[in-house]
C-alpha cells in the first residue's frame, strides 16, 4: 500500500475507502509514547481510546478524513492520564499539523460515526 500520507508518526492500517469526492483512511499511531509526559516514568498502561475523525488536505481534488483510533494512557506511578501525542496533528484544531507540510486549512472535528457507508461523506 503506498502511502499517501506522508505523516510521520501515523500508518495507515487498511487501503483508503474512495468515492468521487472523498477518501477516508483509517491510521493508527505508529509507536506508543515511552513516559509519562508529567512525571516521566516509563510504566504507562493503556486506559481508554476513543475515534477521531480528522480532515486532512486534499488529495487528488478529493477530500480527505482520517479516521484515528486514539489511545488514552495512564502513568502507574502519578496517575495521570493523557492521549498519545501526535507531532503530525494539532491538537486543539484536529487537523494536520505544520509538521506535514507547512500548509493547513481549518477544519472541524466530527463523530466518526457520521462518515456512513457507502457514501462516506464528511459534512
Amino acid at each position: 500500500m503506498t502511502d499517501l500520507l506522508f505523516l510521520p508518526d501515523l500508518r495507515a492500517i487498511e487501503s483508503p475507502q474512495e468515492n468521487e469526492t472523498d477518501m477516508m483512511f483509517k491510521v493508527e499511531a505508529i509507536e506508543p509514547p515511552e513516559r509519562c509526559p508529567e512525571c516521566g516514568f516509563d510504566k504507562l498502561y493503556r486506559h481508554g481510546s476513543r475515534k477521531q475523525l480528522i480532515m486532512d488536505l486534499p488529495i487528488r481534488l478529493k477530500r480527505v478524513g482520517l479516521q484515528l483510533n486514539r489511545i488514552r494512557y495512564k502513568c502507574r506511578k502519578c496517575d495521570s492520564t493523557f492521549w498519545e501525542r501526535l507531532i503530525s496533528l494539532d491538537e486543539k484544531r484536529s487537523k494536520r499539523g505544520k509538521h506535514g507540510d507547512g500548509s493547513c486549512a481549518f477544519v472541524g472535528r466530527w463523530q466518526v460515526t457520521e462518515a456512513r457507508e457507502p457514501s462516506l461523506r464528511f459534512f
